[in-house]
C-alpha cells in the first residue's frame, strides 16, 4: 500500500505545483533575487573584458598612463559585485528559510486534521 520506491520514481509536475505555492508570498523578495542575479552575472562578465583591456593597453602598449583610473573602475566593479553578491545571498536565505518555515506550518496543521486511525494504520516513515 505504502510504496516510497514506487512515489520516488515519479516526476509529478503536480507536487511541485503545492511546493511552488509557498514561494508566492515572496514575490517581491524573489524579483529583488532574480535582478541582482543578473547584475551579478554582469559584473562577473566584465571581468575578463577589463583584464583585456589592461593587458592591451597598460601592458602590451607599455604604457602607465590613466592607471589609477583603471584601478579606481576595477575596485568599483569589486564593490558592486560584493553588494550584489551580499543582496542576493540575504535574498536567497529569506526566501529559503520563509518557505521552509511555511512548509512546515501547513504540515503541521494538516496532521492535526488527521485521525488517530490514520496514524495507527499508516506507517511513521511514511508519514514523515
Amino acid at each position: 500500500m505504502h510504496d516510497e520506491f514506487e512515489l520516488a520514481n515519479k516526476f509529478q509536475w503536480k507536487e511541485w505545483k503545492r511546493i511552488l505555492r509557498f514561494t508566492i508570498p515572496y514575490k517581491k523578495t524573489m524579483a529583488i533575487l532574480i535582478c541582482s542575479s543578473l547584475f551579478l552575472a554582469f559584473t562577473n562578465a566584465m571581468y575578463p573584458v577589463i583584464t583585456r583591456f589592461a593587458i592591451n593597453y597598460f601592458v602590451a602598449g607599455q604604457t602607465m598612463v590613466g592607471l589609477p583610473l583603471f584601478v579606481f573602475c576595477f575596485i568599483i566593479l569589486a564593490f558592486f559585485q560584493w553588494v550584489f553578491h551580499v543582496l542576493w545571498s540575504k535574498k536567497s536565505m529569506i526566501i529559503d528559510m520563509g518557505v521552509g518555515k511555511d512548509m512546515r506550518y501547513e504540515l503541521f496543521r494538516h496532521t492535526q486534521t488527521l485521525s488517530v486511525e490514520y496514524f495507527n494504520t499508516t506507517p511513521v516513515g511514511f508519514i514523515l
